[in-house]
């Protein structure tokens, strides 16, 4: 299994994320739920939440090679951008 911890806040001049009329948190759990149910073996746990920011901590198989490409789509889709933290 591969861990990473993702920090998901608004991006800057995002219309989807403009557009939006829901809290940046409120996307990117949208955006993790989406990310979840495209492959099995994805998992996140919610590590903090706040109004303009989530930083969640997500696990897939080593195997799920499309798992980076899937949550990056995701988090554009939402106006989103993923910020790796490095623990």
């Amino acid at each position: 299994m591969i861990f990473a911890r993702y920090e998901f806040q608004r991006q800057k001049n995002s219309v989807n994320g403009f557009a939006s009329q829901n809290r940046a948190s409120t996307d990117a759990m949208n955006a993790l739920e989406k990310w979840l149910n495209l492959k099995p073996q994805r998992t996140y746990k919610v590590f903090e939440e706040k109004d303009e920011e989530l930083i969640a901590d997500l696990t897939w198989q080593k195997s799920d090679t499309s798992a980076g490409l899937d949550l990056e789509n995701m988090a554009n889709n939402c106006g989103l951008e993923r910020i790796y933290i490095q623990q």
